[in-house]
This record gives C-alpha cells, sequence and structure tokens, in this order.
C-alpha cells in the first residue's frame, strides 16, 4: 500500500497515477522529510549549530528507500510517456504545443506546457502534488528590499535580471489567452501569477536533456522531481534507461550519451527511443542505500549556491562547490588592478587600454582550453581561483616590477581584493552570525535564508585571507629557521 505517501500534499491518486504511466515505484517511498538526518548537514567549516534552521523549517516531502539497496542499482523508474516536455520532445504531454511567443527560452516554452495543462483531468494529480507556491527571490514573492538583503551583487543582480524578464513575457502570455476579446485585468492578475509559478516549478524541478547537435531540451518527470538535492554525497543520479545498459551515466545533469556524441551510433539510438516514445528515466544508486534512508540527488553537481538560493529557496548546508564572483570578468579584473596598484606619487602605471587587450588574450585562451565561455573569476573554498585571474596578475606584475616574484604580487592582490569586498558588504560576517544566533519569530524565513547566504559568501572571503595568513606565517618561520642555520 502507499498509505505512508499520502503526506504533505501528496497523495495516493498520485502515486497511482505515476504507476498506471509504467513508473516503477516499489522501491521506494513519499513521506515527511523534515526530520530526516540530511535536514541538518553537518557543517565543520562553518560549525554553528543554528545553521541551516531556514533549510529545516521549509523542507517538506522526500523519497525514501522502502528497502536496502546496492551501489548501481535502479532505484525507480518514470516512462517519458509520464513526463511533460516541450515542442519536438516525445514526451506525454507537450510535443505539439508551440512555444508561447517567439524566442521564448526553453524554461519559457516548459512553463507554458505546463501551465496548460491546470485544465487537464489527466495530468491532475500530478498539478495538486506540485507545490501550490513557491517562496523565492526570483519566484516575485519577494520585495526589492528582501532581494537586496542578499547583499551579494551579482546574486542581486541575477535576480532582478530574473524578474525583468519574466515581467516582459507577461503580456505576451496575456495576449493568448484564449476565448476573451476584451481586457479584463483581474484575469490578467490570475494569469501573471499562475505564469509565474509554473516558471518557479520549472526552474526548481525541470531537467534538461542537451542533444548531439547542441540544442538542449527541458522536461518535467514527475516523482523524479521530488527527490531533495545534496551537495555532498547524493545517493542517486539520474540517466536515461538506454544510457544505462549502455553504461553512460553522469552524476547530475544529462547522460554522457547524450552530450555532445555527434559521431557516437549509439546516440541515434537514444533519440530515436525519444521519438518513439520509448525509453524511461532512471535513478541509479551511486552507492548502498540503507533502508529507510532518504534518497537525495545532486541537482547540479559542484554549482555555487546562488542558483540554488535564487530559484529554489535553499541553501542545503556546506556546499564545496560554492564560490563568490570577486570581479564580473577578467576585462574589469585588469581595470580594478591598474586602479589599485599605482606608482609611489599615485601615477597609473598599467595602461587600462594595454591592460584590456591582456585581458581578451587571457579570455581567448580559457575558451580554447575549456570550450564555450570564459568563466567569471570567482573564489571559491581552499582557495580555488581563476588561472586566468592569477596569470594575469602575475602578467602586470611582470610588466611594472620585474624584480618581484610574480605569484607573491598576484597574491597580495587576491588578498587585496578579499579586503576590499568585505569591506564593502552593509554586515560583518559576525553581525549575521549574530542575527542568526538570537533570531526569534520577528525574523522571517526570507530573512534567515539572505543572512545564511551572505554569511558563507563572507566565510569563503575570510577563509581565504586565513589560509593567506598562515601561508605567510609559515614562510615568516621557514626564512627565521634559515638564517639561524645560515648564522650556525
Amino acid at each position: 500500500t502507499h498509505a505512508s505517501r499520502s503526506i504533505m500534499g501528496v497523495t495516493d491518486d498520485f502515486v497511482a497515477w505515476c504507476e498506471a504511466k509504467g513508473a516503477d515505484l516499489s522501491k521506494v517511498e513519499l513521506r515527511d522529510a523534515t526530520g530526516s538526518p540530511v535536514t541538518r548537514p553537518v557543517d565543520l567549516l562553518l560549525g554553528a549549530e543554528h545553521l541551516g534552521r531556514v533549510d529545516a523549517e521549509i523542507r517538506g516531502r522526500g523519497v525514501f528507500a522502502r528497502t536496502a539497496m546496492s551501489k548501481g542499482d535502479v532505484v525507480l523508474s518514470v516512462p517519458y510517456a509520464a513526463c511533460i516536455g516541450t515542442e519536438g520532445l516525445r514526451c506525454g504531454a507537450g510535443r505539439d504545443r508551440p512555444p508561447p511567443f517567439e524566442g521564448a527560452s526553453a524554461a519559457a516554452r516548459l512553463a507554458w506546457t505546463l501551465l496548460s495543462l491546470r485544465s487537464d483531468a489527466d495530468w491532475a494529480p500530478y498539478l495538486v502534488a506540485l507545490p501550490h507556491s513557491l517562496d523565492t527571490p526570483t519566484s516575485g514573492a519577494w520585495s526589492r528590499k528582501e532581494i537586496a538583503e542578499l547583499q551579494v551583487a551579482d546574486c542581486v543582480a541575477a535576480a532582478a535580471m530574473t524578474l525583468a524578464r519574466d515581467a516582459r513575457s507577461v503580456p505576451m502570455i496575456v495576449a493568448r489567452r484564449d476565448g476573451v476579446d476584451e481586457k479584463d485585468a483581474a484575469a490578467d492578475d490570475r494569469l501573471s501569477a499562475d505564469w509565474a509559478w509554473a516558471l518557479s516549478c520549472v526552474r526548481s524541478r525541470a531537467i534538461e536533456l542537451e542533444y548531439p547537435n547542441g540544442a538542449t531540451q527541458s522536461f518535467l518527470v514527475p516523482y523524479v522531481d521530488m527527490l531533495n538535492h545534496a551537495h555532498v554525497d547524493p545517493a542517486v543520479a539520474w540517466t536515461s534507461e538506454d544510457a544505462h545498459r549502455r553504461g553512460h551515466l553522469n552524476r547530475d545533469g544529462p547522460p554522457d550519451a547524450a552530450v555532445n556524441h555527434a559521431d557516437d551510433d549509439s546516440v541515434a539510438v537514444e533519440d530515436e527511443e525519444l521519438k518513439k516514445d520509448l525509453g524511461k528515466v532512471v535513478l541509479i544508486a551511486m552507492r548502498d542505500i540503507a533502508e529507510g534512508e532518504e534518497i537525495t540527488i545532486s541537482y547540479d553537481e559542484g554549482a555555487p549556491t546562488d542558483p540554488f538560493v535564487l530559484h529554489m529557496g535553499f541553501i542545503g548546508g556546506h556546499n564545496p562547490g560554492d564560490s563568490v564572483e570577486i570581479f564580473k570578468n577578467l576585462r574589469a579584473a585588469a581595470a580594478w588592478f591598474a586602479n589599485a596598484f599605482r606608482g609611489e606619487n599615485g601615477e597609473v602605471v598599467v595602461d587600462v587600454t594595454k591592460a584590456n587587450v591582456v585581458a581578451d588574450q587571457f579570455v581567448a585562451r580559457e575558451r580554447a582550453i575549456n570550450g564555450g565561455e570564459s568563466h567569471h573569476a570567482r573564489l571559491g573554498w581552499g582557495g580555488r581561483v581563476s588561472n586566468a585571474l592569477v596569470d594575469m596578475f602575475e602578467a602586470f606584475c611582470g610588466q611594472i616590477l620585474p624584480g618581484e616574484d610574480p605569484m607573491d604580487v598576484a597574491t597580495h592582490a587576491i588578498r587585496v581584493r578579499c579586503e576590499e569586498m568585505l569591506a564593502s558588504f552593509p554586515t560583518t560576517a559576525g553581525e549575521d552570525l549574530e542575527a542568526l544566533e538570537s533570531a526569534g519569530e520577528e525574523m522571517s524565513a526570507r530573512q534567515k535564508l539572505a543572512t545564511e547566504f551572505r554569511l558563507r559568501k563572507k566565510a569563503i572571503l575570510q577563509h581565504m585571507l586565513e589560509g593567506l595568513g598562515a601561508a605567510d606565517g609559515a614562510e615568516k618561520e621557514g626564512d627565521a629557521a634559515k638564517e639561524g642555520d645560515e648564522a650556525k
């Protein structure tokens, strides 16, 4: 029976609907996940007991193991016929639905399909199981002031751009309202709210599949989208049934067989599988799973915390892949270096125009090595920083201070930038920590989320400074020991 699955708004009807569509859910069950051990992951780097409280408060249902499973086992499967897709993707819904407007993104196309199913009784059990509202910075629920509390400039800007793009799409969606010849303000407002809901569902739940020609398709996979995320040691990864048979598996994202293997005959098999409504999405155990354990997945392995906060409304504990943008791009870094490192009398010693040329050269090098667009200059845990950024700073050092160690100057520049960024925040890490420790009912969940998010970003900067300080101390001790040996 599935009585334990009738929790947090997920009814037996939803599970029965999934199974009627061909899903194999015999090894799993849905239930309340607020008390799950993964709700409050151990945070060794920050170590404060109160961190993660907001995640625990908003966490709802999760997928749990009904039986023990071994690494490599198929945990569950959902046929493509039970999925919601877009035009051209052979899912159960959306295959014949054109885009809502010209130039619509993959997310907008999928959101339009999802919105259209609200009046389709066949898909009602799934839509009822979806959250009725999403409280995230990009869902339209947060005020500008609340978004500003995130404090991290690129994250605040990303939220603003997403909201602005969504606002521009509303009139085009309203224009598609069927059977209405005259303006109806109330109906327009309802449709606008429904559109925001559909976009939020897609951004927080959709899986993206990439084809050999570079095109991508996004689709929603019922039940699979009920799994909660884990930054570290997720229990499962998703792939297609065909890719699993051929041994292709990604820890996150599309299966290897579906990504840029234009000369691989096996890709044609998978594409044909989609066209014929065959095949399934399967979850594969990445490690042994105990009976009763919550089954987690990585939504985007290695991604910073930003998209999880912006589109999903959670942090998820310590994220080893988290990072903070210290420069928008290498040109911005070059301009900053030219302004920050001047001559003794304040004169400019690094020509900005020439520095931009150097920056462009390093960008081209990164694209040639990594392909696609160069990554922004970000700083991560453990002192992870862009090689191109460090190399560029070393090149500038060679121009202005040929007698100095280029790495020392580049390291000093990173230190100065970290100190500068920490000083620019409206609050300090200590103040954020104190606010969370003393948080009462008057501190909203949104405030807690924003405060913990910015605190973790500041911790990355502070961790870098502490690491550089420890390295300086060790170097000085080594120099002192060397001088002592020479004296002897």
